[in-house]
């Protein structure tokens, strides 16, 4: 660094990497270090569609097979373009970049620059002990370890996204803690994070509308807050919406018919980020994640810095992970994961104090302008990349 002048950085941005909706985690670091003066270069070729394709390739079988072959037809094109890559001075590998950054080496080795691997989750992890879609004694989940190994040794710098799954990272697969640096995942939902203040939608009698977004695999703890809806139904004005789909959305929706709730609505479906915009501004609280898996205590998901950005009232876990980061009734409310009741009592808390959950809302969308906005995780990365 001269003075107070910036050194001009230039990026090649690698990769099979998603740009999916609903996991924006290239886009945020993409746009960040763009508004953060660093000149990105894509060399990107679109292969992982939706999260679905990634977990056929995981469990095998002619997934498998067919996902080896569009990957080597994907690593083709993306030979091709990186031959066509002017000077750059690092190289990111995106999410999901597992495999990637093999090719990444590679094509690397003349130039020798700096490769930083946006691991953001180890495979092993999702696949064997949260989802459990693979035995954890099986020949997949041993290679799955060794590709969350050896994607990580192959890196200059790793990215991950809370402290806490940089811990689990040096401790479980033996790397060194110093190549590891955190990066939030933050949130891009709105272009230029302009919060719109719409009109509330009008209902025939008040209400407080309770919301969830996401995915429903066990880290999120959905049966969480199910129990907690049926431990409120006697509260006529609070209704529950939930928006999505995935692994435990059938079991979810035969709990929610066993226990009779009418205060329950499901929207069974990923919706695109314009109409999300619209659910969270005409919620009144939003939660966040309630399970006790070992993954769960250790990220902070996008849905958490997505109700933060758009200045909504949070509920969610106290785990290691926000530990230092949400503090409880400041910029979130905060709850024991797995604790029902404790959710159900800060649904009715924040329900009957008005002041609270504005205070909250306000608070939040502050604090993460100021630490989790696009500009924020894009000066983070680059300066990331400055250390090298």
């Amino acid at each position: 660094m001269e003075g107070n002048k910036k050194i001009k950085l230039c990026i090649c941005y690698f990769g099979t990497y998603s740009m999916e909706e609903g996991y924006p985690r290239n886009r945020v670091i993409i746009e960040g270090l763009r508004r953060n003066g660093v000149d990105v270069i894509e060399c990107h070729e679109d292969f992982w569609k939706d999260t679905s394709q990634k977990l056929e390739g995981v469990k095998g079988g002619s997934g498998l097979v067919k996902t080896m072959f569009r990957l080597l037809l994907a690593y083709s094109k993306l030979i091709s373009k990186f031959r066509r890559i002017g000077y750059y001075d690092a190289i990111i590998v995106g999410y999901a970049g597992h495999i990637d950054i093999f090719l990444a080496k590679f094509l690397n080795l003349l130039r020798r620059k700096p490769i930083i691997f946006d691991a953001f989750l180890s495979l092993y992890d999702t696949a064997v002990m949260d989802r459990r879609i693979v035995h954890p004694g099986s020949i997949k989940a041993k290679l799955l370890r060794l590709l969350d190994t050896w994607s990580c040794r192959l890196a200059d710098v790793v990215l991950l996204d809370t402290q806490a799954n940089v811990d689990f990272f040096v401790s479980e697969f033996g790397l060194p803690p110093e190549k590891f640096f955190s990066v939030p995942v933050g949130s891009a939902l709105l272009s230029g994070d302009t919060i719109l203040n719409a009109e509330r939608i009008k209902y025939g009698v008040p209400r407080i509308e309770v919301l969830y977004f996401g995915s429903y695999i066990p880290l999120h703890g959905v049966d969480v807050i199910i129990q907690a809806a049926k431990i409120l139904q006697v509260e006529k004005d609070i209704v529950f919406t939930l928006i999505g789909k995935g692994q435990l959305l059938p079991a979810m929706k035969k709990l929610v018919s066993e226990l009779g709730l009418k205060n329950v609505n499901f929207i069974d479906r990923f919706v695109e980020e314009k109409e999300l915009v619209k659910y969270i501004q005409h919620a009144d609280i939003c939660l966040g994640i309630f399970g006790q898996t070992e993954k769960a205590l250790r990220v902070i998901p996008c849905k958490v810095y997505n109700c933060l950005q758009m200045g909504k009232p949070l509920i969610t876990g106290d785990t290691v992970a926000t530990d230092g980061i949400l503090k409880h009734k400041e910029n979130a409310f905060l709850c024991r994961p797995g604790d029902a009741q404790g959710l159900a009592k800060g649904i009715l808390q924040l329900k009957n104090d008005e002041k609270l959950r504005e205070e909250i809302a306000g608070r939040g969308h502050k604090y993460f302008l100021d630490n989790f906005s696009i500009e924020a995780i894009g000066k983070k990365v680059r300066e990331v990349v400055e250390g090298l």
